[in-house]
């Protein structure tokens, strides 16, 4: 019952429905996440590791779970999916260079602090920046927009204390 419950809310949720209606790997992070919760639950710190690295394509969705890792000290399932990430990190260096890690960077510098530009339209996200956005109406002026930006940056950092905090201590997956 509770399965067919979950899969029937993830299905009727509407960022689901367009995430696959755009394509998205939203549907694989979120089974990935899944995934990595069971791993954790069961006891499988080597599955709970794979899931990670493959949630990863969205390196921001895995970014709490891996702060929750840490403060839990599941240093098994960290140390695996640092290693699962370096090799990734290592494949991609050797097919596309050393120079697409400073591109990267570069880029993502620019992207995120970007607003309605490239892909990011914060009026339509759902999360405390595009609430804000929509606070600050149409067309919000560059200061505006900087400090929209510089809300969410505190509240994420807030946010990842918040997580490690809750997190701290002996693990116990019951």
């Amino acid at each position: 019952d509770e399965r067919v419950l979950l899969v029937a809310a993830a299905i009727a949720a509407p960022p689901l429905a367009l995430a696959l209606l755009q394509g998205s790997f939203s549907l694989l992070v979120t089974v990935a996440m899944l995934e990595v919760y069971l791993a954790l639950c069961a006891g499988g710190e080597r599955a709970a590791a794979a899931w990670l690295v493959v949630a990863s394509i969205k390196p921001q969705a895995v970014l709490t779970t891996g702060v929750a890792l840490v403060a839990a000290r599941r240093w098994l399932v960290v140390g695996l999916a640092a290693a699962g990430f370096v090799a990734l990190a290592l494949v991609a260096t050797v097919v596309m260079g050393p120079a697409i890690w400073p591109s990267y960077l570069r880029f993502l510098g620019v992207y995120v602090g970007s607003f309605d530009v490239f892909s990011v339209r914060p009026s339509v996200m759902w999360n405390l920046r595009g609430t804000v956005s929509l606070w600050a109406g149409p067309d919000p002026s560059p200061a505006t927009a900087g400090l929209i930006n510089q809300i969410a940056l505190v509240a994420q950092i807030a946010a990842l204390v918040a997580v490690a905090w809750l997190w701290r201590g002996r693990w116990d997956p019951g």
